[in-house]
């Protein structure tokens, strides 16, 4: 290692050469230092490359700390030679320090902790100034480091601090770190040194050089392995923090560590692979107050005695999960100052727990005994230390019991097992085989004996076996075997010996054993054993000498003697083993006793144990000796097991040996295991037997070594611990004992030595500790005993010397401070309280109109409930919300609309008549106007801040927005004007449209003529016509109801029907057929079209229409297109009557023009029109305009009801005959000529009978819902009116069932509860009982309904049809015969007389003929025209005569009677067989004034008849009588 070391050596000078030159070079030069901090940020950035323009080279100083820089070290620092501070922590560098960094060799403090770099070179060994090196990451912020240990660490030997900590370097610590001699510290306490890295190998011992560490050794949480270098007890300035934990260290603790006397906190040695036992030595490390960490190791052995010296340990003594055995001392009972954390558990500890224990009374914290072999009872100190300290353990902090067996008895010792090893048996000789002899020729008992001859042969002969021998045929002599004998010659065999003998060695004969011996299998006498003896011979082993006793010979022992006293033998012994020092036994003992605790055998061989004397004890059993009580512990008792520390307050008074403890006398004290007693100091004291000096409490005092403390008098002070009282200055003052003088109160005041301080008086004060009282200035005031004069405050006042301030009254105020007097609130503020600093301003509502008021008066009540103000008011000039000025009154908004819950205008808080914000919807005339008005088209009113026209619509003018200026017109479908461009083509495609659909109606119907009229001669397709006609005009009078009544509806301003019924009604507003809605005649018109052009227009185009159309008709006829071959001008009659008829379907429109013009509402100052606001109800152009309505009223609805009623009227004997049937009456309707040629009579033909009128009173109830109920100024009235109207119109409809045909009067019906469920619903939605979806809801639900209703209608009409034709199928049989037999008495009459008549005669006795309608329906009456036709009279009146002379039916016989239900035939049919058939018989019964029928049938010879008509019907009656009482008349 020389060559190494001499060559770092020579590195290092040459390194501070170049450094010594720098250092001279930058003197000479006296180059300004600098330092640069780099960019100063509040908070840390992140993501900033580091940066690569360094300072200038001047500098000395960088931090760049905490700056989030990322990125690699630039290699450029190198060139900062005079760089001393490099600071660049807490960044987020990468990569390998760079090696240039070497160069900087003046650098003192380098600082590159928690980043990420990677590698350190090993050229930082050239900064030899280097003080602080710190490259350490966090334990929640670890550090890059992946490198070795730098040898090159060695040549820094003054750095002082160095911090590798929480990285991850590898490899092993290089012994050159010894060298680093300055080192002092690590970084803090979590960076120190090599704190939780990957290094491994062993610790180098050189690390115990670094003898000028004092905090922080710290080289825990790695891989080390191999031992604790003793070397690291050469430490012994270190004061906190030796770490080694969490390694693999292994071997023994060394003892040396026992030398770190400086040694204040935490020794860490856990988590290791330690092993041996713990070293007495820890027990000298008496300063440790924080932390013994021996846990999690593989030490052995019991605990040292020698820790319970450490006394004044705090916490953490973890002694856990290790193998110690043996008992816990019961010194441990000395830590006494352990708070938290006494953990031995996990151990092999077993016994009892020592009474000592209790004696931790400061314990609190984790308590772990668990996890050994404690037996025993919990001693009652200890049981007292849980009670007191862990009463409440919910974290389980005291674990005693837990894997122990406290609480149950401890078991006895086991004996000791014998020594004495088992005999072992002899064994038993071999016997080697006999030679087998020649094939014996002698007898038993013998042997065959061969002997040489002296003549050279061989002679063989028999000899008798010796005694001892014998032979059984074996041919020789064998030798008894021992046991056995034979005492005779030529025995055959051999004897047993007796028990307890030997035979001889000759087998002769058997004798005994000596003494000393035993008998072994019969076979030899064996000598007894080692501890065994035989007195006499024993038979298979000796006799073994017991525990206690001894042989005395090693084989052959005959006799076995008792050990004396002092010795013992375990048996089998051949002499007695001495006790040893510290046993004894008695005599005959198998083994020595140790001496118990308490007693002691100095000398071998001890019988008794002598008992320890006082002052001395002895813990220990088997001890040689007593211990003498140490110092501070005595024992007054002998044959004691331990001493008594003497406790605080008591003394032994000698160092050793003590057998008494003292009390300390009064004035003196001792601590524990005192020797002596200390005097008290001055300024304490003590009572007898004091642990320590007692400070004299405050106001007392004492002299050395006194029992108690004087009390100091009055006027004097002392404090704590004072040996003498001292007088109180001025100011101040006390009372007796006092620990100190009191200034003198504020208020109050005393002169130097007084025992007290009077008060100041009212109006004075004093401060604290004042010698008098001073007197308060104005503005401020004082009471008794006051210390300072108190400001008066904002609110209140008062003059110079006053006891107290004086609050302002009610009304007043005062805003600072210090015043004199109160000011009066201004107006619009008040002040309610007294002492009030400031006025309030009066709230909105409130006001205040004089000075000097303590309460605002209320608006609402003072003035009204319409009135309020603002904040700060003087008055009420405010309205509140929904009322709005005029002048100085306040009006209810509500008042603005009459007859509206709505006020139509914004009246927020403080609202004017002139700054009113109209609702959209609304108008307003002007500024002052006390009205808004609901626009008669809301959408056209936009609403706004404004009044007149400002509120309109573009496009829309007048009152209400209600007119549309030119170049706009009306929009029926919007409500609202639009432009005349979105119109335009509506002048023409209108008309256009209307025209072209009447050109290619009527050119189809040219173009088909024939085919329409040969269609129209089908009486089926008549009928059909007729039915559309009359349903389709009821349907369209029902709809057209509606849509007025809801125009009418609207125009009150009631609620809008909504989809899809509203669209519905949208959609047919045509019917109305008002052509001033379908054409926008505003946008013909430069000057637009007022409703007086409309109104003219309406009642002069109907009366220009009929004239034109009267004309067209006349040309028509003169133009020869007509088939009338007059050329007389067209009856006025029959076209007017077609003109009444078209005039009726706009009558309703038409007259509710008219009726508007009665129409007028005030608005503001003035009376308008309401179509029309434009016109001024009080203007001359409107009384022209009334007199002309009035006249229009006469003619129009008036005048045309009339003239219908009139022209029907004439017609009346034609429509209702009188005693008529109605069914008859119906019939001769349908024949009546004059009624078929006047077309007004259409309107009444379709009604029956007696209702001929009914027409009247539908167009009645027409015109009274649509024109009347304008009438009605009220929403509510009129839809009164119109619901009543129709609900009675529905009741008359149903009861009288007017029409002709029954589905019609069905029909109309339904159409009438068409009308009555619309009003109810428009009237629920106007109640807003129902809104939104609920409306909608309603409005589908209505528009299904209708639907419903009318195909309801329908379906029930067929099912009447059809049984109707069922009932007639029915009826047909039962009046068939009577058919029959009233044809064939016609046929006979006729027959009769046949030669005198011709076919007009049969004819015109044929056709008369019918039934009654009082007893047949009209099927029997086409069953009678088939019966005339079966017999041969057809509608030509030709006859067809068979062979025999009868009349049958010319064509195919007999009609067949299943074809009756298709023939469709009314009464009316019977009669209608030809208008010149009929004017024939009647001008025939005028010229004759007899019945063709009569002279038919009952003929005279002059061609007359005298039968009269009572004949005929006599002869139908018989033939009624006999057919079930049919009866047939004659036509009168």
């Amino acid at each position: 290692m020389a060559g190494p070391r001499a060559a770092l050596r020579l590195l290092g000078l040459l390194l501070v050469i170049p450094r010594t030159w720098c250092i001279i070079r930058a003197d000479e030069t006296t180059a300004e230092s600098h330092r640069y901090a780099g960019p100063m940020h509040p908070r840390r950035l992140s993501g900033q490359p580091f940066p690569t323009s360094l300072p200038v080279s001047g500098t000395t100083e960088i931090t760049y700390g905490n700056q989030g820089y990322t990125g690699t070290m630039p290699t450029e620092i190198g060139t900062l030679t005079l760089l001393t501070s490099l600071l660049i922590q807490s960044n987020e560098l990468t990569g390998p320090v760079p090696s240039e960094l070497g160069r900087v060799t003046g650098l003192t403090n380098l600082k590159v902790g928690n980043n990420m770099v990677t590698v350190i070179p090993s050229q930082l060994g050239r900064l030899t100034a280097i003080k602080a090196i710190h490259f350490g990451g966090d334990d929640d912020d670890f550090g890059g480091l992946t490198s070795t240990v730098p040898t090159e660490f060695g040549l820094l030997s003054i750095a002082t601090q160095l911090t590798m900590a929480h990285n991850s370097m590898v490899g092993s610590i290089p012994s050159e770190l010894g060298c680093m001699t300055a080192l002092e510290k690590g970084a803090s306490y979590l960076k120190s040194m090599f704190e939780e890295n990957l290094l491994t190998g062993k610790l180098p011992t050189e690390i115990g050089k670094l003898t000028a560490f004092t905090e922080w050794f710290r080289f825990s949480q790695n891989q080390f392995t191999g031992s604790i270098p003793s070397e690291l007890g050469g430490l012994t300035a270190l004061a906190s923090d030796l770490g080694m934990h969490t390694n693999r260290l292994s071997g023994t603790v060394p003892t040396e560590l026992g030398r770190l006397s400086a040694l204040v906190q935490n020794l860490r040695l856990h988590s290791n692979k330690l092993s041996g036992t713990i070293p007495t030595e820890i027990g000298a490390l008496t300063a440790v107050s924080q932390g013994l960490y021996l846990s999690k190791t593989e030490v052995t052995g019991t605990l040292p005695t020698q820790l319970g010296r450490l006394a004044i340990l705090l916490s953490n003594f973890n002694m856990g999960n290790t193998a110690n055995t043996g008992r816990m001392p019961t010194q441990l009972g000395r830590l006494t100052g352990l708070v938290n954390n006494f953990g031995v558990n996990a151990n092999d500890l077993r016994g009892s727990l020592p009474t000592e224990l209790g004696n931790m009374v400061a314990m609190t914290g984790n308590y772990q005994l668990g996890n050994n072999q404690l037996c025993g009872d919990i001693p009652t100190q200890v049981a007292a230390l849980s009670a007191a300290n862990y009463a409440n353990d919910e974290d389980g902090l005291w674990r005693i019991k837990a894997n122990n067996d406290v609480g149950s008895e401890c078991p006895a010792p086991t004996p000791m097992p014998s020594l004495e090893p088992s005999q072992s048996p002899t064994a038993t000789p071999t016997l080697l085989p006999t030679t087998p002899s020649p094939t014996p020729q002698c007898t038993k008992g013998q042997e065959l004996v061969v002997e040489l001859m002296d003549d050279g042969t061989w002679s063989d002969y028999c000899v008798d076996c010796t005694a001892g021998k014998y032979s059984n045929s074996s041919g020789s002599c064998v030798t008894c075997r021992a046991g056995t004998y034979a005492g005779e010659a030529a025995a055959i065999e051999c004897s047993n010996c007796p028990e307890g003998q030997m035979s001889s060695s000759d087998g002769t004969s058997c004798g005994s054993c000596p003494a000393g011996t035993f008998v072994f299998n019969d076979t030899a006498c064996n000598s007894c054993t080692q501890g065994k003896y035989a007195p006499s011979a024993q038979t298979d082993d000796c006799l073994e000498c017991g525990e206690g006793y001894y042989t005395g010979e090693t084989s052959g022992s005959t006799y076995c003697n008792g050990c004396e006293a002092g010795k013992f033998s375990p048996g089998l012994a051949v002499n007695c083993t001495n006790c040893l020092g510290g046993t004894y036994s008695p005599a005959r003992a198998s083994a020595c006793t140790n001496c118990s605790a308490g007693s002691y055998s100095a000398a071998d061989k001890a019988y008794t144990c002598e008992t320890c004397a006082a002052g001395e004890y002895q813990s220990a059993v088997g001890a040689t000796s007593c211990v003498t009580c140490g110092q501070g512990t005595y024992q007054p008792a002998t044959g004691q097991a331990s001493c008594t520390d003497c406790g605080a307050g008591s003394f032994t008074g000698q160092a050793l040996g003590a057998s008494a403890c003292t009390a300390c006398a009064a004035g003196n004290w001792s601590a524990a295991l005192s020797v002596r007693c200390i005097q008290c100091a001055s300024g304490t004291y003590s009572s007898s037997g004091a642990s320590q000096c007692t400070p004299c409490e405050n106001g007392t005092y004492s002299s050395k070594a006194s029992a108690f403390c004087s009390v100091c008098a009055s006027g004097t002070w002392s404090s704590t611990g004072n040996s003498v009282c001292r007088s109180c200055t001025a100011g101040r003052y006390s009372g007796a004992r006092a620990a100190y003088c009191l200034a003198c109160e504020s208020g109050k005041y005393a002169g130097a030595g007084a025992e007290f301080c009077p008060a100041c008086e009212s109006g004075a004060y004093s401060p604290t500790g004042a010698a008098n009282c001073s007197t308060c200035p104005a503005g401020r005031s004082s009471s008794a005993r006051a210390g300072s004069c108190t400001d008066c405050h904002a609110g209140r006042w008062s003059a110079a010397g006053q006891a107290s301030c004086t609050d302002c009254t009610a009304g007043t105020y005062q805003g600072r401070s210090n015043a004199s007097s109160c000011v009066d609130c201004p107006v619009g503020k008040f002040s309610e309280d007294e002492g009030t600093h400031s006025c309030v301003k009066c709230s909105a509502g409130w006001y205040a109109d004089t000075e000097g008021l303590s309460q605002c008066k209320r608006c609402s009540a003072v003035v009204g409930k319409a009135y309020t103000s603002r904040d700060g008011a003087d008055s009420c000039d405010v309205c509140v919300q929904d009322y709005f000025k005029i002048g100085d009154e306040c009006v209810d908004c509500d008042s603005l609309v009459e007859g509206s819950d709505e006020s139509g205008v914004l009246c927020p808080e403080g609202s004017s008549l002139e700054h009113l914000a109209v609702v959209e919807g609304y108008y307003r005339f002007r500024a002052d106007s006390t009205t808004a008005y609901m626009c008669t088209y809301p959408k056209n009113c936009v609403g706004g801040n404004t009044t007149g026209r400002l509120l309109c619509l573009e496009g829309s003018e007048g009152p209400l927005c209600a007119l549309c200026q030119p170049g706009f017109y009306m929009r029926e479908s919007s409500l609202q004007c639009e432009h005349c461009h979105t119109a335009t083509s509506m002048l023409f495609l209108g008309p256009g449209l209307a025209l072209f659909i009447l050109l290619v109606l009527g050119g189809t119907a040219w173009a088909f003529r024939a085919r329409i009229a040969a269609w129209f001669r089908k009486e089926k397709n008549r009928k059909l016509w007729k039915d559309v006609v009359e349903g389709g005009t009821a349907l369209f009078v029902t709809l057209q109801i509606i849509l007025l009544v809801k125009s009418n509806h609207a125009s009150l301003g009631g609620s809008q029907m909504p989809p899809p019924y509203g669209d519905f009604l949208k959609a047919i507003s045509f019917l109305v057929l008002d052509i001033i809605q379908w054409l926008p005649f505003n946008c013909a018109y430069a000057d637009g079209f007022s409703a007086r052009d409309a109104l003219v227009f309406v009642t002069i185009s109907p009366i220009a229409i009929f004239i034109l159309v009267l004309v067209l008709a006349w040309f028509w006829k003169l133009s020869g297109h007509s088939k009338s071959k007059s050329k007389k001008p067209p009856k006025v009659a029959r076209v007017l009557g077609y003109f009444m008829q078209a005039i009726l379907l706009v009558l309703p429109t038409i007259s509710r023009r008219i009726c508007q013009t009665f129409r007028c509402s005030e608005y503001d100052d003035q009376r308008l029109l309401d179509m029309d606001l434009e016109i001024n109800c009080s203007s001359k152009e409107y009384e022209v305009m009334l007199i002309y309505a009035w006249l229009m009223v006469l003619c129009y609805p008036l005048g045309i009801s009339l003239a219908l009623y009139a022209w029907l009227w004439s017609f009346r004997n034609r429509l209702d005959p009188k005693a008529k049937a109605e069914a008859e009456a119906i019939a001769m309707q349908s024949n009546d000529p004059v009624l078929k040629d006047a077309p007004i009579t259409a309107l009444a033909l379709k009604f029956r009978p007696r209702f001929w009128r009914y027409e009247l009173i539908t167009l009645g109830r027409r015109l009274a819902l649509t024109s009347l109920a304008l009438m009605f100024q009220q929403l509510a009235h009129m839809m009164v009116f119109v619901l009543l109207l129709s609900i009675l119109t529905l009741i008359i409809d149903k009861e009288c069932e007017p029409y002709q045909r029954r589905w019609m009067s069905a029909f109309s019906y339904v159409l009438h509860w068409q009308l009555v469920l619309f009003l109810l619903a428009v009237i629920m939605m106007d109640a807003d009982v129902v809104s939104g979806a609920g409306a909608i809801a309603i409005s589908v639900g209505l528009l299904v309904t209708n639907i419903f209703l009318v195909v309801f209608v329908f379906v029930i009409q067929r099912g009447d049809v059809k049984r109707l034709r069922r009932e007639k199928v029915a009826h047909m049989k039962s009046v068939r015969r009577i058919q029959r037999q009233t044809a064939q008495v016609v046929h006979n009459r006729i027959r009769a007389n046949s030669r005198n008549v011709g076919p007009a005669a049969i004819s015109e006795a044929v056709n008369p003929l019918h039934f009654s309608a009082s007893d047949t329906s009209t099927d029997t009456a086409v069953e009678y025209g088939i019966e005339m036709q079966e017999m041969g009279y057809d509608r030509d009146h030709s006859m067809h005569h068979g062979v025999d002379g009868q009349l049958h039916d010319g064509a195919s016989g007999e009609a067949d009677m299943a074809d009756l239900p298709s023939h469709e035939m009314d009464i009316a049919d019977i009669y209608s067989h030809g208008d010149a058939d009929a004017a024939m018989r009647e001008e025939r019964e005028k010229s004759t004034g007899v019945n063709p029928l009569l002279q038919t049938m009952y003929p005279t010879a002059d061609g007359a008849s005298t039968a009269t008509d009572e004949d005929l019907a006599m002869d139908l009656s018989d033939i009624s009588h006999d057919s079930g009482g049919v009866t047939v008349d004659l036509a009168t």
